[in-house]
Formats: structure tokens, sequence, C-alpha cells
């Protein structure tokens, strides 16, 4: 009877296993899935995971960087970015305020031009306890591209539509003074 409650038991391990494996794979699917860069920071801030994204996004590997210390990595990143000390300013509340949610920007010059939308959001287990800070990294260059070019279309528009109103109202008025007199 004991050697078959240890292989039920073992069975039941096995099946427990393959569930679990099948959650992380999945889980870890979605994550690299996003088309936003992820960075997962532990409570004790370490770098604890991030997705694909990320990793292209700035040249690493998860390899490199799990289990780093959150500011080895904005060291080694810092000449990335253009304004590397206001980008830092900002994730350094996030490190005395567990509750804090921010977004900011940033621009990135290497390893290729970026602006990026950059969010920080605490996570916290079911039981409401800190397991860390979730930064997802949202490429907005394109955005911003076309934001610029529609601002400069509306200007050139408006000036096109204004010097022959400004004309035609000329004409207009000195039509209304003829007959007025």
């Amino acid at each position: 009877a004991s050697d078959v409650y240890k292989r039920q038991s073992l069975r039941t391990l096995e099946q427990q296993y393959a569930l679990v494996e099948r959650a992380q794979s999945e889980s870890r699917a979605i994550f690299d899935a996003s088309s936003e860069a992820l960075l997962f920071i532990s409570a004790s801030g370490q770098v604890h995971a991030l997705n694909r994204p990320f990793g292209e996004f700035f040249a690493l590997t998860a390899e490199e960087v799990v289990g780093m210390p959150f500011a080895d990595l904005q060291r080694q990143w810092e000449p990335l970015f253009v304004n590397a000390a206001a980008f830092h300013a900002d994730l350094v509340q996030d490190n005395t305020n567990q509750e804090r949610r921010s977004m900011t920007t940033a621009t990135q010059k290497d390893p290729q031009y970026r602006e990026l939308a950059v969010s920080s959001t605490p996570v916290q287990s079911s039981t409401a306890a800190y397991l860390g800070r979730l930064y997802v990294l949202r490429d907005v260059t394109l955005e911003r591209e076309a934001e610029r070019l529609k601002a400069e279309f509306y200007a050139l528009v408006s000036h096109g539509l204004r010097t022959p109103l400004t004309s035609i109202k000329g004409y207009t008025d000195l039509l209304a003074q003829q007959e007025e007199t």
C-alpha cells in the first residue's frame, strides 16, 4: 500500500509540476507578445524579469540583467538616454514610495533613437503584499512625428488660406468704402 501511495503522490506531483510549467510558459509567451517593453523589478530592487521587446530596445538579454540590482542596470543604460539624469531622478522616487504610480517620458539615443512613454506601477500580491514594480516603456516616436507633421500641415494650410483671404478682405473693404462715398 505504501508503494501505491508513493506512486500516486509522485503522479500527482508530476501533474501539478506540468500544470505549473504550462502556466509559466503561457505567462512568458504573453509577456513576450506585448509590443511594449516590460521590466519587472522585485521588492528587493533586483531585475526580476524583462520581455523580448525590452531586450530589443536596449540590446540586452535576460541572462545579462536578471538578478542584477536595478541601480546597476540604470548605470548600464545611462549612456543610452539623452537626458538620463532627469529620467533617473524620476525613477528614484519609485524607491521611496511603493504606492507611487507615474508616467514620464524619456528619449533614447542608442542603439536607436526612440521617444518613450514610461509608466511605473507597483505590483501587489492577492494579499496586498508589495512584490515589486512594473515598468512599461512604449515607443511613441511615430506618434510624436505624426503630431508634429499634423501641426506643420495645419500651420501651412492656415497660412495658405489666410494670405488670399486677407487680400479678398482688403479688396472688399476698399469696395465698401468706395460705395459709401
